[in-house]
């Protein structure tokens, strides 16, 4: 697997019409209209910049947000990495705890020491991660910190999630890398509109502002 630096090439460029289309894919599919779904997905993933687009969406509905849930936030974040994973060993033909070895191991070149040390911690609660998917009984890291801590450690998840699509997309293809995305989405959003005492509704739209506050610049990396 190849690592990226924070602003390497894994990072692609798009703009608000990718936002716009990747908002229709993400309304019909909270509205649990799957056909009009993929039918969007396979006209809109035409170029690189939608993946990139669902993943900065995907940072700022289940990274950012409050204290109060950043353990289920994280566990979602687990999750959701450990069910990308699983789709590339299969396609790979590996066992999947043989590619979580590989992604474990890898060296991120350029990130600053404070995210340099949440992809650490992330890469130990995947090998934590991996006994819980098996059945076994985890480390129990989730345990020992705080929200805080939780939501630097969410950060680093996020950034392995990132290279891991990235090195799989030519093998996967972006539609259904960003399906793959999708299962969990509603209830992370609801979880977290409920937390705001607003509509799922009226919480997605408040995402895309903060979706174009990221975009303008306020990202953090």
């Amino acid at each position: 697997m190849s690592s990226h630096d924070a602003g390497g090439s894994a990072r692609a460029e798009y703009g608000p019409a990718h936002r716009q289309q990747a908002q229709e894919v993400i309304s019909a599919h909270i509205r649990g209209d799957v056909d009009l779904r993929d039918s969007l997905l396979s006209e809109y993933c035409c170029d690189e910049n939608m993946l990139a687009c669902f993943l900065d969406f995907f940072f700022a509905s289940t990274v950012v947000g409050s204290t109060d849930t950043a353990s289920a936030r994280f566990n979602f974040l687990q999750w959701m990495l450990g069910d990308v994973l699983d789709a590339v060993a299969r396609e790979r033909g590996v066992d999947p705890r043989s590619l979580a070895i590989t992604v474990i191991g890898t060296e991120f070149e350029g990130l600053p020491p404070s995210l340099e040390r949440a992809v650490r911690a992330a890469q130990t609660a995947l090998a934590s991660h991996l006994l819980v998917r098996s059945g076994r009984q985890p480390w129990g890291i989730r345990d020992r910190l705080t929200p805080e801590a939780l939501g630097q450690l969410a950060t680093g998840v996020h950034i392995l999630h990132w290279v891991l699509c990235f090195d799989a997309r030519d093998e996967l293809g972006d539609a259904q890398l960003i399906t793959l995305l999708l299962p969990r989405v509603t209830a992370v959003l609801q979880m977290s509109a409920d937390a705001h005492d607003m509509t799922l509704e009226q919480f997605t739209a408040d995402l895309w502002l903060l979706h174009l506050q990221l975009d303008a610049g306020l990202r953090l990396f």
